[in-house]
């Protein structure tokens, strides 16, 4: 994180998976708000959707888009985590932020005609 943080504040620009290597799938890690409390940094999430797709059997459900379809990006925020935020805000904002990288997700799989089973549709 500490290094995060130098190259943000150094002007760098910081792109990360903000439900970390091991999960749970669309719930953003503390670590990822934590960076944005100390240097300021806008967050922004993004949910990107391929269609035909294949999926992975791993615990992020890994999609790979075949040649020839379609895609969807679709962006939310600029959303920042106040200085002073302590650590029950930072947990509020996790639960917040995740729910609404969840909806942007969910949105890019509309936009391509994905059906996600798992989410009753």
């Amino acid at each position: 994180i500490r290094e995060a943080i130098a190259w943000v504040k150094d002007g760098g620009v910081l792109i990360v998976t903000p439900d970390g290597p091991r999960g749970p799938n669309e719930v953003i890690a503390p670590g990822a708000l934590q960076i944005a409390k100390r240097t300021g940094a806008p967050i922004y999430l993004m949910g990107v959707a391929v269609s035909p797709v294949s999926v992975l059997d791993t615990w992020d459900k890994v999609k790979i888009g075949w040649p020839f379809g379609r895609g969807a990006t679709v962006w939310d925020g600029p959303f920042y985590v106040p200085t002073d935020a302590d650590d029950e805000m930072i947990a509020r904002l996790v639960v917040d932020l995740s729910a609404k990288l969840t909806a942007v997700n969910r949105r890019a799989d509309a936009l391509v005609g994905h059906v996600d089973p798992a989410a009753g549709q």
